[in-house]
């Protein structure tokens, strides 16, 4: 199957499918950033146990997305097969990123290493103030951070708790904050490398990769991001000017 961009400017490449169809045919990026789908019942669980009156108005109702209601062998066999074919289009001491909640993680870490990632840390986003449920409502979500052999760094100026408040009024029901992405970014590659995004949603991760400098190539399987993700790189380029 040949692929053809859904979108292309001298920053960013979209392409509109399927990441296990289109990621084999890339060329070599230095760094994978990315929220795929967590698939850990978190929403349904969270439905059950939130009370209104301490939840932000814009996030009581979240959609549910392509793919989060895998269950666990499915979401083991996808996760494994996209984190080994990312593995092979990235370059020597580059990284992958890969946000994850408290209930997902030991799978994650697992599959990582089963697919020939090497795990370099364990990153913690506080996200300012709890979320949905009861008891101890969860106020952060991890990035599971990996390399494909020895690390290479590029900046030293984050420890492994980053605090950005999570945004209420979003056009993805899980995006998240450009800061946030940039301090990722920029820990983990230099001017004019190659970020991959396999489950681009909105296209955040393209906008931050612009605004520093680097060339994106992201992958969404619903056309509805990928529409979105169009109109805000295109905003993004007006305010520049």
């Amino acid at each position: 199957m040949i692929i053809t961009p859904y979108y292309e400017d001298n920053y960013c490449t979209i392409y509109h499918g399927d990441c296990l169809e289109i990621i084999p045919q890339l060329e070599p990026v230095d760094l994978v950033l990315t929220d795929p789908p967590y698939c850990s019942g978190a929403h349904e669980s969270q439905k059950r146990g939130k009370r209104n009156n301490l939840t932000p108005e814009s996030i009581k109702v979240r959609p549910i997305i392509e793919m989060d209601s895998m269950g666990t062998l499915g979401f083991e066999w996808v996760t494994r097969k996209w984190f080994l074919t990312a593995r092979k289009i990235t370059n020597q001491s580059g990284h992958l990123a890969c946000f994850t909640d408290w209930r997902m993680y030991p799978q994650i870490s697992i599959l990582l290493e089963a697919a020939g990632w090497r795990l370099t840390n364990l990153i913690i986003w506080d996200k300012g103030y709890p979320g949905l449920g009861s008891g101890f409502r969860a106020q952060h979500e991890f990035v599971s951070l990996s390399s494909n052999g020895q690390p290479k760094w590029y900046s030293y100026d984050y420890g492994n708790v980053l605090k950005n408040t999570r945004l209420t009024k979003t056009q993805h029901p899980h995006e998240k904050p450009i800061e946030l992405l940039e301090k990722l970014i920029k820990t983990c590659s230099q001017e004019n490398n190659i970020i991959l995004d396999p489950f681009m949603g909105s296209g955040t991760t393209l906008i931050a990769t612009q605004q520093l400098n680097r060339k994106a190539i992201g992958i969404e399987i619903e056309e509805k991001y990928c529409e979105i993700a169009v109109k805000r790189l295109a905003q993004e380029v007006l305010a520049f000017k």
